[in-house]
């Protein structure tokens, strides 16, 4: 399968629009499937898409895949396995400003760990990018009145989400230490094929303690788009546009999925727009710009 090849800039903005869309089509079928259920099932249809394209040639490449077994394994358990259930885990105890928020502080996880282990270096231009985009989370979060963070209280599902950003950290940095001799997709497929297996004991304990689920058809419809869009979509655009610009530079990219998610609910489900939204959209935008000049972000 061919895909037209982007700019990275044009890459890394592809998963936050798709993820973004995977949160509003989420919202709407919430309270039909438990957390780790959507998890689970959203991956085994990913993999029933994705598997006709990729499958031959991953037989013809299993030398190469066991060579490489450990990587993959961790990729397959962090990026699939762990980061959604944990996140789907976080939504059913924490408000969702609270998960929200907490995911969008990715970036500033992922640029310490970046600069550790990777030995990049972040540029004045590319720290003040960062900050722009952080503001900009803030705003959209806080309704343009910051007293709101204050009042936060962190709970349970607080403390999940911070492991859903640990567990994407780990996911970006070993695909940034450890490039794969093999192509996205064939990539993505042993991903899941991995993350799969990680999610179903924690998927049974789940089914043993609460029972099944009577899915209405919209929330298969639903299934369906998070399983290809946000799913095989923007995960093969992740990985791209990291191999191209450096796991910190792309971490900020982060940072533009309640804005877009925001500007989703606005055009699809009637909320209004505010002034907060439209200073929030342009400091994320000149933060993405910043971090993405050549002077902003060095590699070693």
């Amino acid at each position: 399968m061919r895909i037209p090849r982007l700019p990275a800039a044009g890459l890394l903005l592809i998963p936050p629009l798709m993820w973004a869309a995977g949160t509003v089509v989420g919202r709407v079928a919430v309270g039909t499937f438990p957390p780790l259920a959507f998890s689970f099932w959203r991956w085994v249809v990913a993999l029933i898409f994705v598997l006709p394209f990729t499958g031959r040639a991953l037989w013809q490449q299993r030398t190469v895949i066991v060579q490489h077994w450990r990587p993959l394994l961790v990729l397959g358990a962090s990026g699939v396995g762990g980061y959604n259930s944990f996140q789907y885990l976080a939504l059913t105890t924490s408000p969702v400003v609270n998960v929200v928020l907490i995911g969008a502080a990715f970036p500033l996880m992922m640029l310490p760990v970046a600069i550790i282990f990777l030995r990049e270096r972040i540029g004045a231009l590319g720290l003040l990018g960062m900050a722009l985009a952080l503001a900009g989370v803030l705003l959209v979060l806080s309704h343009g009145d910051l007293q709101r963070l204050l009042t936060l209280e962190f709970a349970r599902g607080d403390l999940i989400m911070l492991a859903a950003n640990a567990s994407w950290a780990v996911y970006t940095l070993v695909l940034r230490k450890y490039p794969l001799p093999l192509p996205g997709l064939q990539s993505l497929t042993l991903q899941i094929a991995i993350g799969i297996p990680v999610i179903l004991p924690f998927y049974l304990w789940e089914y043993a303690g609460q029972g099944g689920f009577s899915p209405h058809a919209s929330d298969i419809a639903a299934l369906l788009f998070v399983a290809v869009c946000p799913s095989l979509i923007a995960y093969y655009f992740w990985d791209k546009g990291v191999q191209a610009i450096g796991a910190a530079r792309a971490g900020v990219f982060v940072n533009l999925i309640p804005v877009f998610a925001a500007l989703m609910a606005i055009l699809f489900l009637d909320e209004r727009f505010n002034w907060y939204h439209g200073v929030a959209l342009a400091a994320m935008l000149v933060g993405v710009w910043l971090v993405n000049r050549p002077a902003s972000a060095l590699k070693k």
